[in-house]
């Protein structure tokens, strides 16, 4: 179904909403500010951005997502060896989004897994998890 109607068809029962890869196409946002919020309630938004989506969290602010109570992300990153400034990165990314989100009454879950090893290696051994629940 494309996203286009997605967004104009009322969804009244919706509890959760899944955008994948929207840090990457951050446009896809757009939309939602014009046709899709007032027709949809939705508790909780599960993305799988490396970092928290600044347009989301600045919908959320702006109220354009009054429903909202939980924003989940849950992110992979292909790294042989972990880079630590750019988990640091991450790291106050998420914390300024939880600092946002706070007043609204609103959580945020992040949980980051690192993918290691070569395309050639055995994806049984490749992943590790790091996990943070953070919230409000």
């Amino acid at each position: 179904m494309a996203i286009h109607t997605i967004i104009t068809t009322p969804m009244p029962a919706l509890k959760t909403l899944k955008l994948h890869n929207i840090g990457i196409q951050e446009g896809i946002i757009t939309p939602f500010q014009e046709c899709f919020m007032p027709n949809l309630t939705v508790l909780v938004i599960e993305t799988n951005a490396l970092t928290p989506p600044d347009a989301l969290v600045d919908l959320v602010l702006v109220e354009k997502l009054p429903s909202i109570r939980t924003i989940t992300i849950d992110a992979n990153v292909l790294s042989y060896p972990p880079d630590t400034e750019e988990e640091q990165r991450i790291r106050n990314r998420v914390a300024i989004a939880i600092a946002k989100l706070a007043p609204k009454d609103v959580s945020l879950g992040y949980g980051l897994a690192y993918v290691y090893g070569s395309s050639d290696s055995d994806s049984s051994d490749a992943d590790e998890d790091i996990y943070e629940g953070l919230a409000d």
